[in-house]
Order: structure tokens, then C-alpha cells, then sequence
């Protein structure tokens, strides 16, 4: 969390109020359907990609660079991503975010961080339901605001260095 949040310029970013990371190939292939539905829907979503992506294209206009990433999540109102280390740089930078579990094993472990309140977490890949739950985000800026709070309160990007302090403790 620490290097996105030194990297992060939101006021350098090109404003999306969503922004979709779903891993740097989306091994899922979701990206494409997802972007459409949130367009249909009528809401602004810009996604990131990396160079192992070999799905179908995506409007350049839609895309992020990669080298745009942290500034690009710390400017969006509101993060899809997969369950995953994204969730916790999203924290840092006070950005609300919807992980979706797409594997068995993601589900407990995204239960379990969604109780704390800085993500939503849905286990489906279906896009409607995807779309209704970033309307439903949107239309909440107290929700969203809380998950900020919470978020930035609960990581605070020094976690590393804190377990190299107490590994250290270890040694005599």
C-alpha cells in the first residue's frame, strides 16, 4: 500500500467514477462485459489492463495505462476489482471498492475482510448484479464516505514494517 499511495496523484488522474481492475490479464474475462453493462447503465468506468491481456479490445479511451494506476485509483469514487492485494491499496488511499469473489477460496476470506468495512464483496459474475450493486454504492456517498474513513483508519501502509520490527524482536 505504501508505494501505491507515494505514486498516487488523484488530481493527475482522468476522473472515472468507477474504475475496474479485475487483474493485470483478467484471467476471468469479465472486463469487456463488465465495462458495458456500467456504460449501458449510464455510468462513467474506465478499466486497467496489463500486457499479458489477451482478451477482446477495449476502447483506448476506456483503458488506463499502467503507469497511470495509482493515480488513477485514488481518483476514482469507487473501485471493482477481484479479491485480492488491490483491496487493501484501495483501503490505504480511501477508496470504496466492490471485490468480487470469483474462486472458492476468495468467498471466506472476502467475508471476512468486508466485515470491516472498507469493501463490499459479491460472489457472482453476473453483470447485472455487478451493475446494480456500483448503482447502489453510487447513490450512497454516506456509504462510500464511511468505507473511505474506515479504510484509510485500518491500513495504514506501514504493516510491513511492523512485522519487520517484530521479526527482529525474534532474533537475539
Amino acid at each position: 500500500a505504501c508505494r501505491i499511495s507515494r505514486q498516487a496523484r488523484p488530481e493527475a488522474a482522468r476522473r472515472s467514477r468507477v474504475l475496474i481492475s479485475l487483474g493485470g490479464s483478467d484471467p476471468t474475462g469479465l472486463t469487456p462485459s463488465i465495462l458495458a453493462a456500467i456504460a449501458a447503465a449510464g455510468i462513467t468506468a474506465r478499466a486497467v489492463l496489463g500486457p499479458a491481456y489477451a482478451g477482446p479490445p477495449i476502447d483506448p479511451g476506456l483503458r488506463v495505462p499502467v503507469a497511470d494506476w495509482p493515480s488513477a485509483l485514488a481518483g476514482t469514487a469507487l473501485l471493482l476489482t477481484r479479491f485480492g492485494h488491490t483491496l487493501l491499496e484501495a483501503a490505504h488511499l480511501g477508496v470504496p471498492a466492490i471485490g468480487l469473489a470469483v474462486e472458492d477460496r476468495d468467498r471466506s476470506d472476502g467475508l471476512a475482510f468486508a466485515a470491516h468495512g472498507t469493501a463490499w464483496i459479491l460472489d457472482v459474475s453476473d453483470t447485472d448484479a455487478i451493475v446494480a450493486l456500483i448503482r447502489q454504492l453510487l447513490d450512497d456517498p454516506r456509504a462510500r464516505e464511511g468505507m473511505a474513513r474506515t479504510g484509510r483508519s485500518l491500513v495504514d501502509g506501514r504493516g510491513a514494517a511492523r512485522v519487520a520490527a517484530a521479526l527482529l524482536e525474534l532474533v537475539p
